[in-house]
């Protein structure tokens, strides 16, 4: 199955509460964990491995995008073709 990576405080609080994607693992920047809590939070109750990471390293895993002090790596979405979504 191949990975991807989301980032940033809202798009991964929705990743974890639709529950479509797995999520292997959240990289948080150390020092940002009280505007990250509830993420952490949820991430802890679904046993998900938490790592603390410096700023610089989330930089360079999102090529420089604004990481809001949180990266995760998670699966692909689900993509399904035509017949079986017709059958749905």
């Amino acid at each position: 199955m191949s990975s991807q990576i989301v980032y940033g405080k809202h798009p991964l609080l929705e990743v974890l509460k639709a529950g479509r994607r797995k999520v292997f693992s959240i990289s948080y920047a150390a020092g940002s964990e009280k505007g990250l809590m509830e993420i952490l939070r949820k991430a802890e109750a679904r046993k998900i491995p938490l790592r603390k990471s410096s700023r610089r390293e989330l930089t360079d895993r999102t090529g420089g995008a604004n990481h809001q002090g949180v990266v995760a790596d998670v699966g692909a979405p689900a993509t399904f073709d035509l017949n079986s979504f017709i059958q749905r």
